[in-house]
């Protein structure tokens, strides 16, 4: 399997008509419409950002960009775009419909602002908060 991790500022994605879109632009429109989703509280750092001492296996994920993408890793493997989201969700709402809200919500804005599209979008729910629980 050919995996490479796209890392912000580095890597330009190539749309069909041969034009480029920085993935800053990909990952800020990733994160913007999964945070105005109904349900998701916040964008969820991932574990090798707050966990300095974590086993190299672990290191491997990197965080890409900076705060206004942190919770969102974008991967190409064999030609395809990969996605995962990190989210926290407000207590009671019905986590199977957030997440596919999320997936819907970001293939359309993705496509539509930068017209590409991505092959799979993982929605991984790191927490769950209480109204008006404050960021720790």
């Amino acid at each position: 399997m050919n995996d490479k991790q796209i890392n912000s500022g580095e890597t330009q994605v190539q749309k069909n008509e041969q034009k480029n879109y920085d993935t800053d632009e990909i990952l800020s429109v990733i994160s913007k419409t999964a945070l105005s989703v109904n349900g998701v509280v916040r964008m969820s750092p991932l574990l090798s950002s707050i966990l300095p001492e974590m086993p190299n296996s672990l290191k491997s994920i990197p965080v890409i960009g900076g705060s206004r993408t942190k919770g969102v890793r974008l991967t190409e493997s064999n030609g395809r775009l990969i996605s995962d989201l990190f989210v926290n969700v407000e207590y009671g709402s019905p986590i199977p419909q957030v997440a596919w809200d999320i997936q819907r919500a970001v293939e359309e804005a993705v496509y539509e602002n930068c017209g590409i599209r991505i092959s799979e979008i993982n929605i991984h729910v790191h927490g769950v908060e209480l109204p008006g629980e404050k960021e720790k």
